[in-house]
């Protein structure tokens, strides 16, 4: 008795073996040549459009990837489908029409189109980390705009972007200018300028900080020039390659000041002269930043700023934009985008007891259209 249950269980243990080994062998990359032959082993690397294949009969092989059917990955493998592109990591799956990244979004990709894959992607990848790229937006349309002028306005939007591995910059330029003529006179609607600029440093995954600097002049605010450092914490709740989310929670100091016109001191006379009103506060920001990449050629974005004054719990200002940008070739140089933005301040002309012009409204809301280039 004691013999044959010896004998079973190393009979046991010898098909465990045989079926682990098995799985072994099953368990292993596969590539589909044109011609139908199909080879398993481990896909190491692509470059150049050569692929590094190996198998254990046949050793290591470079394969033209234009007599490649179809690749399957056993493991996520790292990649880079483009220039500039950031490394992803994912397994390929081979189908009936073509080869796909296993991740939610079922990515279809072109094997000859990959800058890099496997140990050329993940030496791509670390080469490039301290390197920045650096992108760029030129734009330039009309706005309609409802609140305080209903005229349309033409305006122009600038804005830069370099990143790596660590750091962010960030800097933009916005200018809008608009007239309207009356009974041969001719009167500003709109003349407004805001730049400004930031520098970001990633903590840990999802978390950075960042020192921003802003700017802003609008004349028909009589606001001869708004001020704000501040510094903060970012978050990345989201990102992939199709969805984009960040919030940055700021504090930091603001100065304004305002051109006023003040009657003369003579009694007698009616003339008045201009004075500059200046005020310093503390205040926050808070950014929601979300971004969706519908297809190839259309994007969509909503940005809200909220700056709250921590010194005047009743002065807060708002700004928030939705928009689409449609992209007219395939290397996403030329764009339109058009969309909404909405503007709240609820003290459009500072602090003053008295402001010069009450009729201000709190609200602007612009619609516009920009026709751009990207690089």
């Amino acid at each position: 008795m004691s013999s044959d249950i010896t004998h079973q269980i190393c009979r046991g243990f010898f098909l465990l073996a045989l079926v682990l080994d098995g799985t072994a062998c099953v368990r292993a990359d596969e590539v589909v040549l044109l011609n139908g032959d199909r080879l398993s082993g481990k896909v190491l690397s692509l470059a150049g459009g050569k692929l590094e294949f190996e198998s254990k009969p046949l050793g290591k092989l470079t394969i033209d990837v234009a007599q490649i059917r179809s690749v399957q990955t056993d493991e996520s493998t790292t990649m880079v489908l483009e220039e500039g592109a950031p490394a992803v990591k994912a397994r390929l799956v081979g189908g009936k029409d073509g080869i796909y990244l296993d991740n939610p979004e079922r990515q279809r990709i072109e094997l000859g189109s990959v800058l890099a894959l496997g140990n050329a992607a993940e030496k791509l990848d670390e080469s490039r980390k301290d390197k920045f790229k650096w992108s760029g937006k030129l734009e330039f349309g009309l706005s309609g705009r409802r609140g305080n002028t209903k005229r349309a306005d033409t305006q122009a939007d600038g804005s830069f972007e370099g990143k790596n591995s660590i750091w962010t910059l960030a800097g933009y330029t916005n200018w809008r200018y608009g007239e309207q003529k009356a009974k041969n006179k001719t009167a500003l609607t709109d003349d407004e300028v805001k730049w400004g600029g930031r520098v970001q440093r990633s903590i840990r995954d999802g978390i950075s900080t960042f020192v921003a600097l802003n700017f802003e002049r609008d004349r028909i605010e009589d606001l001869r020039l708004r001020t704000i450092a501040n510094v903060g914490l970012g978050i990345c709740w989201l990102k992939n390659t199709r969805w984009f989310y960040e919030t940055r929670f700021g504090v930091g100091c603001q100065r304004e000041r305002f051109d006023r016109e003040q009657p003369d001191s003579d009694p007698c006379s009616d003339r008045t002269h201009t004075t500059i009103v200046s005020d310093s506060s503390t205040v926050g920001t808070a950014i929601s930043d979300l971004r969706y990449k519908i297809n190839d050629y259309i994007d969509l974005s909503q940005q809200t700023t909220w700056l709250p004054d921590f010194q005047r719990q009743n002065s807060y200002r708002v700004k928030a934009e939705s928009a689409a940008t449609i992209y007219l070739d395939k290397k996403h140089h030329f764009f339109i985008k058009t969309g909404i933005r909405h503007k709240y301040d609820n003290q459009p002309t500072g602090y003053s007891d008295n402001p010069p012009d009450k009729s201000l409204d709190r609200v602007d809301v612009h619609y516009f259209s920009n026709l751009g280039y990207q690089f």
